[in-house]
């Protein structure tokens, strides 16, 4: 799945109770947008820490949300800078590549992962 608008991209992987045949891995980027604030940024860094995972998984249970059949685990990011992700396949390999904006009008590579 390929999603954005989010005000920052990151790149995350699906983990399961049980082993399967496949991956999941979500592509978050969101492209030529109002940056975050700054006083924004250590908000969003902090809503990814286990910290927060545990304290929100705790509350869902206190109002009786089931559990997810699953786990999402960040493997990249948060990065907060206007930015365009380039996937990429070669036969049956895959990787993508993420793209930020810099203040000199050019495209800096942040990030480059793997998929296969």
């Amino acid at each position: 799945m390929l999603s954005g608008d989010v005000h920052h991209s990151y790149f995350a992987e699906a983990d399961y109770p049980r082993a399967l045949n496949s991956r999941i891995t979500q592509l978050t980027c969101s492209p030529l947008h109002n940056q975050a604030p700054k006083p924004l940024r250590r908000p969003l860094h902090a809503a990814w820490s286990h910290t927060a995972a545990r304290l929100l998984r705790t509350m869902s249970q206190r109002a009786g949300v089931p559990p997810l059949p699953l786990h999402w685990r960040r493997t990249d990011g948060p990065y907060f800078g206007n930015a365009i992700a380039q996937l990429d396949y070669h036969g049956t390999r895959a990787q993508v590549t993420l793209w930020e904006a810099t203040a000199d009008d050019a495209l800096a590579r942040t990030c480059v992962r793997r998929l296969t």
